[in-house]
Formats: C-alpha cells, sequence, structure tokens
C-alpha cells in the first residue's frame, strides 16, 4: 500500500513540474501583443478623468463621450497620439 502511495507523490510532483515547464514555453513562444491604436491610448488616459468629473456615467456612456471627444479632437493632438503608438 505504502509502495501506491510513494508512486502517486512522485507522480503529483513530476506533473506539476511538467506544468510548470509547459507554462514557460508556451509564454516564451507566444506572439507579441499587437500595440495599442492611438484612439485606444487617448481612451486609457481620458478614462479616469471623465470617470472623476462625472461618476454617474455608465461605462457605455463613457465610451459614447470619450468617442464624440476623439471624433473632435485637434488633428494636431492625434498626431501626437498617432506618433506615440508606432
Amino acid at each position: 500500500m505504502n509502495h501506491k502511495l510513494e508512486y502517486y507523490n512522485s507522480y503529483d510532483r513530476e506533473r506539476w513540474q511538467y506544468e510548470a515547464l509547459k507554462r514557460q514555453y508556451e509564454a516564451m513562444t507566444r506572439p507579441p501583443k499587437k500595440c495599442p491604436t492611438p484612439y485606444f491610448m487617448f481612451f486609457g488616459e481620458r478614462y479616469q478623468q471623465v470617470k472623476q468629473e462625472d461618476d454617474q456615467l455608465t461605462n457605455t456612456q463613457m465610451a459614447i463621450e470619450l468617442a464624440k471627444e476623439w471624433n473632435d479632437l485637434d488633428p494636431v493632438l492625434k498626431s501626437v497620439y498617432e506618433a506615440r503608438a508606432a
């Protein structure tokens, strides 16, 4: 009976080590994430400011408001975000 317990413990230990190595390998071979778009960089910066100004807005309303701001944004400021995104 003790022999089986020893075998199961050994199996669990080796399986855990295998899973850890597998996760490391998958993390190294995973393709890199895409760079954020200029709009998402703008959205990320402005989100907290708009949230503090009016905390009653829902996420949908905030996204609509930030999209309007992005569309009305000066082309010079847009080019700054485009340069940072590149």
